[in-house]
């Protein structure tokens, strides 16, 4: 049911104009008052939210608030030549299997737990207000959520090869869905863009065009969940690279 509502909704938004992301976009506030608006895409395994759990745990210290526009589907739409993101959701439908092993037992008074004892088990958790969701937020930081590559940390790249990573949509699956081991969704979207292809292409080129243009950081972040998956090595170092470009003025 999801899936479909999800579907549908993105086609509506795509001819409207806005292009669909799925991935996690976060406000983070630090306690000296700077503010980042942070998206990372990809598909579902890649470790979007794993990265924003990460990022919680080595920045507990400078961080004083997160709030979350989306946590699985958004938008990026441009307006007078600025693009902005909001979010599709109110909660987050997350693998309890890719977060910290705190994060359930600190959530659990305000969270539903679906088969918790079996594989890929699901926890719903609400992750930010209406009013929050459909309002327009700045991107300082789109990174692509990289789990395939034997890489660590954040990497900048072209706007031409940060396009072309996105619309591959490559990821290490990892059991999440059907699929096992190395697969490719156009756009890392199967909801929507991979079924319009001809639409979704030149949203694609204006709002990457218009990241770039605004100086908005384009790259990808290594989350490493294709290799590492128990020890968290990658998902730490990637949430470091990523707390230090939250921190730059």
């Amino acid at each position: 049911m999801k899936k479909m509502a999800l579907t549908l909704h993105n086609l509506a938004m795509m001819h409207r104009g806005w292009l669909p992301i799925h991935g996690a976009f976060v406000n983070i506030t630090l306690k000296d008052g700077r503010t980042k608006g942070i998206m990372l895409m990809g598909d579902s395994g890649a470790g979007k939210s794993e990265s924003i759990e990460a990022l919680k745990v080595v920045g507990k210290d400078i961080i004083k608030d997160i709030d979350v526009i989306f946590d699985d589907m958004g938008t990026i739409h441009v307006e007078d030549g600025v693009p902005y993101g909001q979010g599709t959701e109110i909660g987050a439908f997350i693998r309890l299997d890719d977060l910290d092993p705190g994060t359930p037992y600190r959530d659990m008074d305000r969270s539903i737990f679906m088969a918790p004892e079996n594989p890929n088990s699901r926890m719903i958790v609400p992750a930010a207000p209406y009013r929050t969701v459909v309002t327009n937020h700045k991107i300082d930081l789109f990174a692509y959520a990289n789990n395939y590559t034997d890489e660590y940390g954040l990497k900048e790249l072209s706007v031409e090869d940060a396009k072309e990573t996105c619309k591959m949509g490559k990821r290490m699956a990892l059991g999440t869905t059907q699929e096992v081991g190395i697969s490719t969704t156009y756009f890392a979207n199967p909801f929507g863009p991979m079924q319009q292809q001809d639409v979704c292409e030149p949203l694609i080129e204006n709002v990457f065009r218009s990241l770039k243009d605004n100086g908005i950081f384009l790259g990808e972040i290594y989350t490493h969940l294709g290799f590492d998956k128990q020890n968290r090595h990658g998902l730490h170092e990637a949430a470091t690279e990523l707390l230090d470009f939250i921190r730059k003025d």
